[in-house]
């Protein structure tokens, strides 16, 4: 007996690829990898240290999640098993203003989390008085941004991706030809 799946909807995609996939499960790796790294650090951590090392780690992220993003949501667009957008949702919205070249959204995508994630974040601690920052801190911290950074980039890449190649559907009970 052949197993049937439900249709894969864009709220499914986004959390079983874009939240844990590539969010989480950065976020604990490159936590891991702060701490193996960083172990022998003796001291608290600096806004500025944390600053430098969220936005190479950032940079790179971004790259990867582009590297493994982008041909995914090519595969599952060509067998047909990619999640469709809403003509008027919000995914369609973000869609329509992310640029249609790859190469551009590459750029655009990278610089603009690589200067704002990690300003946000080493900001907000900042403010907040949690610097300077203990180890556990910073680990959790690195994931915590880690994972925001996995889960966005992933998410922009694959709304651009989804706008440039796939037909739009429109909601339930609404009628194509109006």
């Amino acid at each position: 007996m052949k197993k049937t799946h439900r249709p894969l909807t864009m709220k499914r995609y986004i959390l079983s690829k874009c939240i844990i996939g590539n969010g989480m499960i950065n976020g604990a790796i490159n936590a891991g990898i702060f701490y193996l790294l960083n172990m022998k650090h003796e001291g608290a951590f600096f806004s500025s240290s944390l600053y430098f090392d969220f936005a190479l780690t950032t940079f790179i992220l971004v790259l990867c999640m582009a590297a493994i993003a982008y041909p995914t949501i090519a595969r599952a667009v060509k067998k047909g098993n990619s999640p469709a957008l809403s003509c008027n949702g919000f995914h369609h919205s973000i869609g329509r203003v992310l640029p249609k070249n790859k190469w551009v959204l590459l750029t655009v995508v990278t610089l603009a989390l690589t200067c704002i994630v990690p300003a946000f974040f080493v900001g907000l601690v900042s403010g907040i008085g949690f610097t300077p920052m203990s180890f556990t801190g910073a680990i959790i911290l690195k994931g915590i941004v880690c994972a925001v950074v996995g889960g966005l980039s992933t998410y922009l890449f694959t709304v651009a991706r989804l706008y440039s190649t796939t037909a739009c559907v429109l909601p339930k009970g609404q009628l194509a030809a109006e």
